[in-house]
């Protein structure tokens, strides 16, 4: 098997060129006057100060599309962990759901051990009203806006439309007691288009309504996207 004595040239030929280029450099840095030394110095840390700027501008950018796509800011991530955490969660966890879709969508509903609302019309049990007034407390001081979306099942008895209707717009009632009128931006009735357990519809969950919390970021996507209300 031939073998190649020669390969050493080409390494040594390159470490020569490179201790060229060194000294070379060298050489020119010390002919240099300082006025121009100063000049490529500060040439280079423009170059530096803009490749991190491009870098923040990236990262804003890319935070910026996250949001957008999600339709979700920090501040609404940490209040779903703080509402999900709470007392107030654990104490009715019969009773409330909390959970995220385009918004903090907060579900009072009814439950076998304890009814939030009377049957066939718009009354709320007292412990409805505290749970309301809690809700509020723990909203409304980080400047959120809500939106108010109630359900009914289909019943011979009563119009689903309007008496989901009436419902949310009861819980709009007691929320503006505890909140600034204009964070209440809509009260929508969806009758029995969007029930719980639509295969059971004597289930008590089906009698709900959803309290769903927005910012400025999250309004536009599922504010534009809902049916007129109030």
């Amino acid at each position: 098997m031939r073998k190649n004595k020669g390969t050493w040239k080409v390494a040594y030929a390159d470490f020569v060129t490179a201790m060229m280029i060194f000294f070379l450099l060298m050489w020119l840095v010390s002919n240099i006057g300082k006025e121009d030394l100063k000049k490529v110095s500060e040439y280079f840390s423009q170059q530096q100060d803009e490749s991190a700027a491009s870098a923040d501008n990236k990262e804003l950018l890319s935070e910026q599309s996250v949001r957008d796509n999600h339709g979700s800011t920090k501040s609404l991530r940490i209040l779903l962990q703080s509402l999900q955490s709470s007392d107030l969660a654990k104490e009715f966890s019969d009773n409330i759901e909390i959970y995220w879709n385009n918004g903090v969508v907060i579900d009072l509903k009814n439950s076998k051990k304890r009814p939030l609302f009377f049957a066939k019309n718009d009354k709320l049990y007292p412990c409805a009203i505290d749970v309301i007034y809690k809700v509020a407390s723990l909203v409304k001081d980080h400047g959120k806006y809500f939106v108010i979306e109630g359900n009914a099942a289909s019943h011979s008895d009563y119009d689903a439309w309007d008496l989901s209707f009436r419902r949310a717009n009861k819980v709009r009632e007691v929320l503006l007691s505890r909140v600034n009128k204009g964070q209440v931006l809509k009260v929508v009735g969806n009758g029995d288009k969007d029930l719980l357990d639509p295969h059971d519809v004597l289930n008590p969950i089906n009698t709900r309504v959803s309290l769903i919390v927005l910012d400025e970021l999250s309004i536009n996507k599922r504010h534009a996207s809902m049916p007129p209300g109030i």
